[in-house]
């Protein structure tokens, strides 16, 4: 009977299973890069993606990296798959699909799918769970959330009253690199701000876009508004540095017309 390995022993790391996956050569967002739709590196990213969601986790914070093997893949797969040399590969369907099993694990993510504990995993939660916050990313996280959530501020007005209030965004993205600059790329992300960030990128492009919704502005400044809101979650889920000149540079695009 042959020895088993010490390493051989030891029970699978879900996390680690994920990163090697989304970091692989041969995984989704490489491929896609590669100009190809790779059904089969996609269920791959999605399979180890459950199989972390499903795992003992802090719910909370997790790793910054664990965030941008969520963020990074479905975030590619929509830019990726409106470029015309995709829709030669697949029908439509296809892309769609796998848009949305994308944006379902992402979802299950930051937004805190609950997870069943037995006492010994919870124990093991307890082992990995992140540092607290300094001070200074305690106090910018709290007053972007309360930004984010004000009956003046954009995401409300954009929602409730079909308003895009230009001086109102002005303050979320100043509240939003407020945050990031306290942050210092710290390695844990915060679950909330996170799916501040991963939240906006998507909803507020497609809620504007809708034919119903009142656009009094040029076509150009809401896309300028959508890119701010993509650019503002890289230096937040991939480790980089914020632009220190962003504010003064763009202060009077913000501002009332």
């Amino acid at each position: 009977m042959e020895p088993t390995s010490e390493t051989s022993s030891q029970p699978d790391d879900p996390k680690r299973a994920l990163l090697d996956e989304y970091f692989s050569e041969a995984g989704f967002v490489p491929r896609l890069h590669d100009q190809v739709w790779d059904k089969a590196a996609l269920q791959r990213l999605l399979a180890a993606q459950r199989r972390y969601l499903q795992s003992p986790r802090d719910r909370e914070r997790f790793p910054r990296e664990i965030g941008e093997a969520f963020w990074l893949p479905e975030r590619e797969a929509r830019r990726c798959g409106r470029r015309a040399g995709f829709g030669l590969q697949h029908a439509v369907s296809v892309y769609e699909q796998g848009c949305e099993q994308l944006h379902d694990m992402a979802y299950r993510l930051f937004a805190g799918e609950s997870v069943h504990l037995t006492d010994s995993n919870a124990e093991q939660v307890a082992a990995v769970q992140a540092p607290a916050c300094s001070p200074a990313e305690a106090r910018t996280r709290q007053a972007l959330l309360d930004e984010s959530l004000a009956d003046d501020g954009f995401v409300l007005r954009l929602r409730c009253d079909l308003q895009w209030d230009r001086p109102a965004f002005g303050r979320l993205r100043r509240a939003m690199r407020a945050y990031l600059a306290a942050r210092a790329n710290a390695p844990w992300l915060d679950r909330e701000t996170a799916e501040l960030f991963w939240r906006l990128e998507w909803f507020v492009p497609a809620w504007s876009s809708h034919a119903n919704f009142p656009r009094e502005h040029a076509a150009g400044h809401y896309d300028e508004v959508f890119a701010v809101l993509g650019d503002l979650a890289i230096p937040l889920f991939v480790e980089g540095d914020l632009d220190a000149n962003g504010d003064a540079e763009a202060a009077a695009m913000w501002a009332a017309p």
